[in-house]
């Protein structure tokens, strides 16, 4: 890949996460480890459970995400 064509991709994928919630990316948990997920599946999952449930859903800014998609408009975050 070209540098300036890599360059672009990089701004890309960096403006999607400066325009996304800071609580909500800061709970996104890093790319996991194949061999990790498949030892510890169940434990996974009421992990993430937890975090969605008792975390994220307690956020200003989950509200608001769900009030920007049913009215078909971009959020506006409060990173809260």
């Amino acid at each position: 890949m070209p540098d300036d064509r890599l360059e672009a991709e990089a701004a890309t994928l960096i403006q999607r996460f400066q325009e996304g919630s800071a609580p909500i990316l800061q709970l996104a948990p890093p790319r996991p480890d194949r061999a990790a997920w498949t030892c510890c599946l169940l434990d996974h999952i009421r992990h993430a459970e937890d975090v969605y449930l008792n975390q994220l859903m307690a956020t200003e800014d989950m509200e608001e995400g769900l009030k920007a998609i049913m009215g078909k408009r971009k959020p506006v975050w409060k990173d809260k």
